[in-house]
């Protein structure tokens, strides 16, 4: 589990354009939370703006002072999404697919055909027969 998240970390890309978008990333958001504390009378709106700016002006002129702000954000990201993305699939199964299977088998349907036929000579479905057509092998998806 750490080394999943470690390596991802490393495959984080700290190229001077993904800098560049970060800092641009932030001068928006801070822009847009600092717009909206100003509009409602709140002071510290204006310092949200003025490092939204910094971080803009560093990521485009200055994209290596940057970098340190970028690893730890990003090495932030990576962490976060690991455990959210256990968190909201483990919810989805919990809290979809499991109450799906419970009432499929509380009806006794079996939509996937699972069932034993003793009395079957085989499982195979047979398919209609269809002319041949070369465009079939061209789009087999």
């Amino acid at each position: 589990m750490l080394s999943e998240i470690l390596d991802e970390i490393k495959a984080v890309d700290t190229g001077p354009k993904s800098i560049r978008s970060f800092g641009i990333t932030f001068l928006v958001v801070l822009a847009i939370i600092g717009g909206i504390l100003v509009y409602k009378g709140r002071p510290l709106g204006y310092a949200g703006i003025g490092l939204g700016v910094l971080f803009f002006g560093l990521g485009i002129w200055a994209p290596a002072t940057l970098r340190a702000v970028y690893k730890v954000w990003m090495g932030l990201a990576v962490v976060l999404g690991f455990f959210m993305s256990r968190i909201v699939l483990s919810l989805l199964f919990y809290l979809v697919v499991t109450p799906v299977g419970l009432i499929m088998r509380l009806l006794r349907k079996d939509i996937l055909d699972q069932k034993w036929d003793k009395e079957a000579a085989s499982y195979w479905i047979k398919k209609k027969k269809r002319p041949f057509d070369k465009k079939q092998y061209e789009k087999l998806y």
